[in-house]
């Protein structure tokens, strides 16, 4: 494999334990109490890999709305030891693409290869979701496109429509918070905000 996907870890990973096997799932516990759970299909030439932590745009304020959506697409576009091209470039010589998941209750990264390149796209896929840096020139493109975004959903006759009839049937509650933020949320993200957040809801 080539050096520019697949990096020899100077760390000794601790053995996870096995915990048994669930509806065909093997779950294991890493030492630090996260679960992980490998679903095995020997036919299957693909891998399909996702780290995923509780939490989401459920924990959003109306001050704060868009913040989750905003700190994963910010993952992919640098790293401690990435730039975002080397991350697209990387997935791609791969042969897949890391993507943001963020819902209502959930927020993550995942990542699907020929399952020959499982570990270069696990290791690849852990730098992303451990080791962001929320560059500003990142913040600036992405806050452009979550702009973007809000204005579009104005004109969608099933997004708007539906944004109208939540806000008040879970007035008060984070469900209530638009996912993709408003005008004032996003113009009040500094770089600060989405990096504390990961570190908040992500990391512990």
């Amino acid at each position: 494999e080539s050096p520019r996907v697949a990096r020899a870890s100077s760390a000794k990973a601790s053995t996870p334990l096995a915990e048994g096997v669930r509806a065909g799932v093997h779950v294991y516990r890493l030492e630090s109490g996260i679960p992980v759970l490998v679903k095995i299909r020997p036919d299957a030439p693909i891998t399909y890999a996702g780290v995923l932590a509780l939490g989401g745009a459920n924990r959003e304020t109306d001050a704060l709305a868009g913040r989750t959506l905003l700190m994963a697409r910010l993952a992919v576009k640098g790293t401690t030891s990435r730039t975002a091209v080397q991350i697209a470039e990387s997935g791609e010589l791969l042969g897949g693409s890391i993507g943001p998941a963020v819902g209502g209750d959930s927020v993550g990264w995942s990542i699907s290869v020929p399952a020959p390149h499982t570990a270069a796209a696990i290791e690849l896929l852990a730098d992303v979701a451990q080791h962001p840096t929320f560059a500003d020139d990142a913040l600036d493109t992405e806050r452009a496109i979550a702009h973007a975004e809000v204005s579009a959903a104005r004109d969608d006759i099933y997004r708007y429509p539906m944004r109208l009839a939540t806000r008040p049937a879970f007035a008060g509650h984070p469900y209530g918070v638009s996912m993709i933020g408003t005008e004032a949320s996003l113009k009040a993200q500094t770089r600060d905000g989405p990096s504390q957040w990961h570190a908040q809801r992500f990391l512990t």
